[in-house]
């Protein structure tokens, strides 16, 4: 079912995160707080389209076995006119913004749709973990769900592929420990756009050279998981006014380093562990970029009509539009606008 932006504010007040910025953890409802209040208001917006009876045909579809709506970002693409009603939707929803938001909930649920359509190599080798990207997929439609994501190890020296770990000392996030309830997660990870205002966290395989297996996971855990925190780095918010912040205050996306300390992945999370084959397959077998960039580049056409708009307006308020050199920028600009 689709959610309004009332109940996505109070779901994510409700999980009470461990969220860290400017050296403080965030206490009360986050959705109060000065970095995040503006943005989180924008969110809420996004999902309140969703029930707009002129654009709810657009903005959602119906499975063929439910009888709830669910948000379009989660349907499977099988025919060009279902990718030109998604680049539709996603283009609605970045009108909003004016495509400054660069990280709406219908980015990584895409993401997660697309690892769904491949749930039979993930459980080519271990039937579980096939079974447990399709829950995670069926859970995320029926409660509308939000993800932060995060693939990139925290790396000591940047010149070489090099993380520094041990025993005692560990940087990249890593599994430390195997339990009959699940995996145990150790370490940091980078980059949680939105890190601890979105319902959970997707956590993918880093690209490049593995170190050793324990390095080797996919899963995705709710972002109020013990032992999990978001460290976000300084706001760029400069105040709530969005006469003197027009963006700032709306549109601040923060983003944050994912901290486990000794977090514990329950087994029905995890659809991927220590399978080199699949982790390397399943970026191409899902279309997992393919369709995060179709999102991306529906949003920057936007984003691109609106700084082209902005500079036509910039020429009539100051009366330049004479000037030969502009003269010749519209041109081109209208050029590329028509085609």
């Amino acid at each position: 079912m689709v959610i309004t932006g009332d109940e996505y504010l109070k779901r994510i007040d409700a999980l009470n995160n461990e969220v860290w910025i400017h050296g403080q953890r965030v206490k009360g409802k986050i959705s109060d707080h000065p970095a995040f209040k503006g943005l989180l208001e924008s969110k809420a917006a996004l999902y309140d389209l969703q029930h707009d009876p002129s654009l709810i045909d657009v903005l959602t579809f119906q499975p063929p076995n439910s009888k709830e709506k669910i948000g379009f970002s989660f349907q499977q693409p099988k025919t060009i006119d279902d990718l030109k009603k998604r680049e539709a939707a996603t283009r609605i929803w970045t009108r909003t913004n004016d495509g400054l938001m660069r990280r709406m909930p219908d980015y990584v649920n895409s993401g997660i749709m697309a690892l769904a359509t491949a749930s039979g190599l993930f459980g080519e080798n271990e039937p579980m973990f096939g079974k447990n990207i399709k829950n995670l997929y069926q859970t995320a439609c029926e409660k509308d769900l939000s993800f932060t994501h995060t693939f990139i190890n925290p790396q000591v020296n940047r010149s070489v592929t090099y993380f520094k770990y041990s025993d005692e000392n560990i940087i990249a996030a890593k599994v430390i420990k195997e339990t009959s309830e699940g995996l145990i997660i150790k370490g940091a990870r980078l980059l949680a756009t939105q890190g601890g205002i979105t319902d959970e966290i997707l956590v993918l395989p880093s690209g490049g050279h593995f170190i050793d297996e324990s390095f080797l996971y996919g899963f995705a855990i709710p972002s109020n998981t013990p032992g999990l925190k978001f460290i976000c780095r300084q706001s760029f918010t400069a105040g709530d006014s969005r006469f003197d912040c027009p963006l700032s205050s709306r549109f601040e996306k923060i983003d944050s380093l994912a901290v486990f300390d000794d977090v514990l992945v329950p087994w029905e999370r995890v659809f991927l562990y220590k399978d080199l084959q699949v982790a390397f397959q399943m970026f191409t077998e899902t279309n997992f970029h393919t369709l995060l960039l179709y999102q991306a580049v529906s949003r920057m056409i936007v984003k691109t009509e609106f700084i082209l708009g902005l500079s036509e307006l910039i020429i009539q308020s100051i009366e330049i539009g004479e000037f030969q050199h502009v003269k010749e920028k519209e041109r081109k600009s209208s050029q590329l606008l028509k085609s």
